[in-house]
């Protein structure tokens, strides 16, 4: 969080298990021990803490860890096993960087517990709880946790938010729609943008949030951002969160793929990188062929 340590893993055999090295920027030199065996979930907690995940015997993300530098990797505490190995687990810090979630999931279930970055005690809570058939993501601004909940009801998920210190009172921001689903969405300190799909085509949809400490309501009047062709593919990209830019890669038929920065309180798009056209005939080339592959493959399983 300073920018003073630089942690960076290496995997020379190929199985995704790495060991992590911390290094001081200033100096040069290395910190502590390297930690062995972990993924590449690897976060912050504050600048004398790492969290990062091991796996198990069939290479599954099943344990949860807190490191002190300067500490032995035997020494390190277990936040938390997933014991039920159909659930893996994941970590990722917040667009605030505020917290870290620890998401466990399975194919039709996940919940998610937090972790204050600045609290001295390094400990989960329960920020949404294991109900089978429910699907949780979150994040977090200000004194609200953002989650976007999906179940059998709510096929196409809606978008909640609760206060930081009583998740159990739930607010919602956007609700279930028939025709849209939300995919995704990202926190910004003034912003949140929403990744939907509707009629087939993604969209993104920017809606303006209150100051922080103030309360929260359903979201409205948000602008679209405009694409111009018929069909097209958008994915977000690594934005600010103190900024109003939020960034986007972008590609269709007839345009390569490209990055671009919106200002969501102006709402102009700037071109800021665009792949050459035959990098982008090979893509499309190798996407083909990939294509005809998978269809020769159904043909000759059929036959």
């Amino acid at each position: 969080p300073s920018g003073r340590l630089v942690a960076y893993g290496e995997d020379t055999n190929g199985d995704e298990a790495y060991t992590l090295y911390v290094i001081d920027a200033e100096s040069g030199e290395y910190v502590g021990q390297p930690l062995k065996g972990v993924t590449s979930d690897i976060e912050w907690a504050g600048d004398d803490y790492l969290v990062y995940i091991t796996m198990d015997s069939l290479h599954r993300p099943d344990k949860v860890c807190l490191h002190k530098l300067g500490s032995d990797q035997s020494n390190d505490m277990c936040l938390y096993h997933e014991k039920d190995d159909i659930f893996s687990l994941g970590l990722q810090a917040s667009e605030s960087k505020q917290y870290l979630f620890v998401r466990s999931e399975s194919k039709s279930t996940s919940f998610i517990f937090h972790l204050d970055i600045s609290k001295q005690k390094k400990q989960l809570e329960v920020l949404t709880p294991r109900l089978y058939g429910i699907d949780t993501a979150a994040s977090h601004r200000g004194n609200h946790f953002y989650i976007k909940r999906r179940s059998e009801d709510f096929y196409n998920s809606e978008l909640v938010a609760c206060p930081s210190n009583n998740v159990a009172e739930a607010t919602v921001l956007l609700p279930h729609r028939e025709s849209v689903k939300i995919q995704d969405f990202q926190l910004f300190e003034n912003h949140i943008a929403v990744y939907e799909r509707e009629n087939g085509l993604p969209k993104i949809t920017v809606y303006g949030l209150p100051a922080s400490g103030e309360a929260l309501g359903k979201l409205q009047g948000g602008r679209e951002i405009d694409f111009v062709d018929p069909a097209y593919a958008v994915e977000p990209e690594e934005s600010q969160f103190h900024s109003s830019i939020i960034r986007f890669r972008y590609s269709s038929m007839k345009t390569p793929p490209s990055v671009f920065d919106y200002d969501m309180d102006s709402g102009v798009s700037v071109l800021k990188k665009i792949n050459t056209v035959s990098y982008y005939l090979h893509h499309l080339v190798l996407c083909y062929l990939e294509q005809i592959l998978h269809v020769l493959l159904h043909i000759s399983l059929c036959l």
